[in-house]
């Protein structure tokens, strides 16, 4: 894969993916179901928390940004809520008088109506669960795969890699193999530079010196970065196998 298309992939997976907040379905369907136990006899003071709640439910599951678009419900969702808010103006008005016959019917026949059309919108809306991974949390790889190193690494480390252990994480949440694999590796890549950069020149001279800590660090990432790199190197049959050294193959000039 190159850098192209792994950027693409990301942006793509960015734009296609969105969390959404589970126990909102469950409360909404809760508020709004309870339209069902007004009755005709019910007074307007008390019915008015059960429309006013239900009220709040539907505009929140038609039009949050934060919830699934529905967008096919939303002409039997204004007819509900037309009439909820006509009986909310009614409470104000005349608290102690009854819903009514017609009021409730109206309620329960536009509910009925929303139930049945979000029902077979929901089942048809491409929701997915993101099976973890190992041990490795859903929710961070998605979200936090950084987190996976402490604050004293993370601040050591260039934004470049960061924003790649990130997407590593997003692709490896997501089943996507491959492109885990290029944005981790490119973010080793971004690390192994600085190591060049910071390490590798200075350590030429006597007076510098690594603290234990640090030199277990960059023994075992070194040899991280070398295993994985003769691995690659030998997957693209870069050596020569007939000699015993292993010699890289130089390509012929062109």
């Amino acid at each position: 894969m190159n850098l192209l298309s792994g950027d693409r992939l990301l942006i793509e997976l960015k734009r296609s993916v969105d969390s959404v907040n589970l126990w909102g379905f469950y409360a909404i369907g809760g508020n709004v179901r309870r339209l069902n136990l007004l009755t005709a006899e019910t007074k307007l003071v008390d019915a008015n928390i059960a429309l006013t709640d239900a009220e709040i439910a539907l505009n929140y599951l038609l039009y949050d940004p934060a919830m699934v678009p529905l967008e096919e419900c939303r002409g039997l969702g204004n007819t509900l809520w037309v009439h909820i808010t006509g009986q909310i103006k009614r409470a104000k008005e005349t608290p102690d008088a009854e819903l009514g016959v017609t009021a409730v019917s109206n309620l329960k026949e536009s509910l009925n109506a929303f139930d049945i059309v979000l029902r077979n919108a929901l089942a048809f809306v491409p929701a997915y669960c993101v099976s973890q991974k190992g041990i490795l949390s859903s929710q961070k790889l998605v979200n936090n795969a950084d987190q996976m190193f402490n604050n004293s690494i993370l601040k050591r480390m260039s934004q470049v890699a960061i924003d790649d252990v990130k997407s590593s994480g997003r692709c490896l949440a997501f089943n996507l193999p491959t492109a885990t694999g290029f944005h981790i590796i490119r973010a080793l890549e971004a690390i192994i530079d600085q190591i060049r950069r910071l390490h590798r020149n200075p350590l030429m001279h006597p007076e510098d010196t690594l603290t234990p800590d640090e030199a277990l660090d960059l023994f075992l990432l070194c040899r991280s970065a070398i295993s994985t790199t003769i691995s690659d190197m030998e997957a693209k049959k870069l050596f020569d196998t007939k000699d015993e050294k292993a010699v890289i193959v130089r390509a012929s000039p062109s």
